[in-house]
């Protein structure tokens, strides 16, 4: 190639290169990008309002009353991430809470507030006679669940190794009434043990707005019959001898069923009323602040 072909080329090189730092030395405008956020309730989640270090999981009322069918209020946290709810049976007077970090065993080790007062039993550490107070808030008064996940922090006590449940409840902006029938029938029949077994759920509520002045009341009541939990069973009676059923046992000896056990029946028997004065609680925390 001849002298002024290179000199040609290069200048094709220059222009192009000089077009392009020009292309990208003039400012360029941007179309207008608007964010918009909407809270699921008035209250913002739990991590943003306390700052805390852990991982959450929230819930709203709105939400457990599209994705839940909820029958007794620890139905409304069965659905959270990494959590679990021993209830075996509606009515179950041992219906515990496990997280992920401790099990159903350790009942004390996973606390359990209600707008800031603890319904946990620490009373035992266990899945038998230490389980929650579930029954001291009413599934129509919930307003958002918040799991706060384990290790605990400093602003609760040591118990809290494995989480901490915050039900925040509501009070009624005006009027409101409710009333709900809940009937459930579970057929079973095993081992000789045929029957149908029935819960039935009565629940009401009522609310009301004055002014400054919030009221509700709410009222429950639950008779439930359980399946059988358990079967009873002896080793070294001749099968049929005394009605028992011959079954091969787990140390491959025989384990005769004599029938069924585990058969609960319980009553449960809830009122509670709460009122909210807001210009006292506006007033203290004017004179606090």
């Amino acid at each position: 190639m001849s002298r002024h072909g290179l000199l040609g080329c290069a200048s094709v090189v220059a222009l192009v290169t000089a077009c392009h730092d020009a292309r990208a030395q003039t400012p360029q405008a941007l179309p207008t990008i608007d964010v918009a956020a909407t809270r699921d309730s008035g209250q913002p989640p739990i991590n943003a309002r306390y700052q805390l270090p852990q991982t959450t999981e929230s819930t709203t009322a709105e939400r457990v009353e599209e994705q839940v069918n909820v029958v007794d209020t620890q139905d409304a946290v069965k659905y959270l991430p990494s959590l679990f709810v021993r209830k075996r049976n509606y009515g179950d007077n041992q219906s515990v809470l496990g997280s992920r970090v401790w099990g159903l065993n350790s009942s004390a080790r996973t606390l359990i507030y209600v707008d800031d007062i603890l319904i946990s039993t620490l009373i035992g550490n266990n899945n038998s006679n230490a389980p929650p107070r579930w029954g001291m808030v009413a599934p129509e008064e919930i307003k958002r669940i918040d799991f706060l996940y384990g290790p605990f922090a400093a602003a609760y006590p040591g118990n809290s190794m494995g989480g901490v449940l915050n039900i925040t409840t509501r009070m009624p902006d005006k009027f409101e009434a409710s009333v709900k029938q809940s009937e459930s029938f579970q057929p079973f029949s095993f081992y000789k043990t045929n029957d149908t077994y029935r819960t039935d759920q009565t629940s009401a509520s009522v609310g009301n707005r004055f002014g400054n002045l919030s009221a509700f009341v709410s009222f429950n009541y639950q008779n439930s019959d359980s399946q059988p939990l358990a079967w009873v069973t002896t080793a070294g009676t001749p099968a049929g001898t005394t009605g028992t059923i011959a079954q091969p046992g787990r140390t491959g000896t025989v384990a005769n069923v004599l029938g069924a056990g585990g058969l609960l029946h319980t009553e449960i028997f809830n009122v509670k009323g709460k009122t909210t004065l807001e210009t006292v609680l506006r007033e203290v925390v004017d004179s606090a602040a």
